[in-house]
C-alpha cells in the first residue's frame, strides 16, 4: 500500500462554489482514509471610510463583524450537512474570528493535504481571495491543492502531469504528490525550458526522477518542452493534450520591499486555474 494523506484540511467560504470544493474534499477524504477537517474564518472586516465618529464607526465595525461571523458560520453548516449526507463521521469543523490566510497557515500544521479555492482577481472579492491564496501557497508547511471553480468534483487525480525543473520547490511538490501519483493511472514528467534548451541534458536530469518515482511505485512518462509562450502556458498546453486532471508543481516567490512576489509560472497558474493544482513551497 502506498502513501496516504491521513488528514485534509478544507477551507469553506460562503460561495457558490464551497460546495463543490467541499465534495472533492469528501471524494478524497474517503479515496485515502482521511480524518477531514473544514475550516471557516472570518476574514477581517473592511473599514475603509475613518472619517466618522467613533460611535459611528463602532456601530459599523459591530455590524461588519455580525455578518461576518454569519457567513461562516453559514458556511460551516453547509459543510456539517454535506459530510452528514455523505455519511462521512470523522469530520471536525473550525470557526474562527481570523485573516484567513493566518488562519488557514495556522491549522495546516497539523494536516497533511490543504484544499482551497482559486484565486478570482475578478470576482467581488477576488483581490482579498486572490492575495490570501497567494500567502497560503507561499507559507504554507503542507502541500497545497487549489481546486478552480470549473474543475467537477468527482476529479480524482488518475491524468498527472509533474512539472520538474530539478528545484528544490519541485523536489518538494514530486514527494508531497506521492498519495497521488501512486494512486494515477498514468502520470507524465514535464521539463520546460525557456532559455536554450539541451534536450539530452534535459532529459538526463528527469532520469532521476523516473528512476526515483520508480521507486515509489510511480510509472512515468517523461517529456521534454521548449516554452514560447511562458511556463505557465506550456503545462496548461501539455496539460490539455494528456488529458490531465492534475498538475503537480513547486511554488515559486521571493521576497520584495514588505510584499511577495509570486514566481512567473506560479503566479500564471494561480490567476489561469482551469483543473486541478498541487503547488508546494
Amino acid at each position: 500500500m502506498g502513501t496516504t494523506f491521513r488528514s485534509i484540511l478544507v477551507l469553506l467560504d460562503a460561495s457558490a462554489e464551497s460546495a463543490k470544493r467541499t465534495q472533492a474534499a469528501i471524494r478524497l477524504a474517503r479515496e485515502h482514509g482521511s480524518r477531514l477537517a473544514g475550516l471557516s474564518p472570518t476574514g477581517l472586516a473592511d473599514l475603509p471610510d475613518l472619517r466618522t465618529s467613533n460611535r459611528e464607526l463602532a456601530a459599523r465595525a459591530a455590524r461588519a463583524w455580525d455578518a461576518l461571523k454569519d457567513r461562516a458560520e453559514s458556511a460551516a453548516q453547509s459543510f456539517r450537512d454535506a459530510c452528514s449526507a455523505a455519511g462521512l463521521g470523522d469530520v471536525q469543523v473550525v470557526i474562527e474570528e481570523a485573516d484567513t490566510a493566518a488562519s488557514v497557515l495556522r491549522h495546516a500544521r497539523f494536516a497533511d493535504l490543504v484544499l482551497v479555492g482559486e484565486a478570482r482577481p475578478d470576482a467581488a472579492a477576488g483581490r482579498e481571495r486572490g492575495e490570501a491564496i497567494e500567502q497560503v501557497v507561499l507559507h504554507n508547511p503542507r502541500p497545497t491543492l487549489l481546486w478552480p471553480d470549473s474543475a467537477p468534483a468527482d476529479s480524482m487525480a488518475r491524468r498527472i502531469l509533474l512539472a520538474w525543473d530539478d528545484s528544490r520547490e519541485a523536489t518538494r511538490a514530486a514527494s508531497d504528490a506521492l498519495p497521488f501519483l501512486q494512486r494515477a493511472e498514468h502520470v507524465h514528467a514535464l521539463w520546460a525550458d525557456e532559455g536554450d534548451l539541451d534536450a539530452g541534458k534535459a532529459r538526463e536530469r528527469l532520469d532521476g526522477l523516473y528512476h526515483w518515482l520508480h521507486a515509489h511505485g510511480v510509472r512515468c512518462v517523461v517529456h521534454v518542452a521548449q516554452v514560447k509562450d511562458g511556463i505557465s502556458a506550456t503545462l496548461r498546453t501539455r496539460a490539455t493534450e494528456i488529458g490531465a486532471d492534475l498538475v503537480v508543481m513547486g511554488a515559486w516567490g521571493r521576497p520584495r520591499w514588505a510584499e511577495r512576489v509570486m514566481g512567473g509560472a506560479t503566479h500564471g497558474m494561480l490567476r489561469t486555474l482551469d483543473l486541478p493544482v498541487l503547488m508546494s513551497h
